[in-house]
């Protein structure tokens, strides 16, 4: 089961999942719980922002993803991007992550987005990724890089 997130008091799926999110791809700093939830928090007030949780047949919740809706800079379209993708490595490669990305298209639909935007985080990039987003009809953009100072 796909729900949405509509209040702090269903945040605790979403903020667990980001921390593993963190840690898995080993980004730098210290995850900081209450900066999380807040800017969520604040998205989700503006109506930008939307969170989906995905739950296993027990009620378990096994992924989460956070959209967000923003004008382009160079032509003010609406562009849904996922901010925030994580699900459990027990339930990758199953229908999680397809009905989680499908519930960001579904929104981004109804914000009469123009484009939706996913990233792929190079720990997580091998063959099936890219057949993966292939196979929901995306294409490959371009490569971030970066570096801490």
């Amino acid at each position: 089961m796909i729900y949405a997130i509509t209040d702090e008091a269903e945040m605790g799926p979403f903020e667990q999942a980001g921390k593993l999110f963190f840690d898995e791809c080993n980004l730098v700093g210290d995850f900081d719980y209450d900066f999380f939830l807040n800017s969520w928090q604040s998205l989700m007030d503006a109506g930008l922002g939307r969170i989906w949780v995905r739950e296993d047949g027990d009620g378990n919740p096994v992924g989460a993803l956070g959209g967000v809706a923003m004008p382009d800079m160079f032509t003010g379209e609406i562009v849904v991007t996922a901010s925030f993708w994580y699900v459990l490595p027990s339930h990758r490669g199953n229908r999680a992550s397809v009905q989680l990305v499908g519930a960001l298209e579904n929104w981004a639909k109804q914000m009469n987005a123009s484009r939706l935007v996913m990233a792929n985080l190079r720990t997580h990039t091998n063959s099936r990724s890219a057949s993966f987003f292939s196979a929901l009809g995306f294409e490959e953009m371009e490569t971030h890089y970066w570096k801490a100072i």
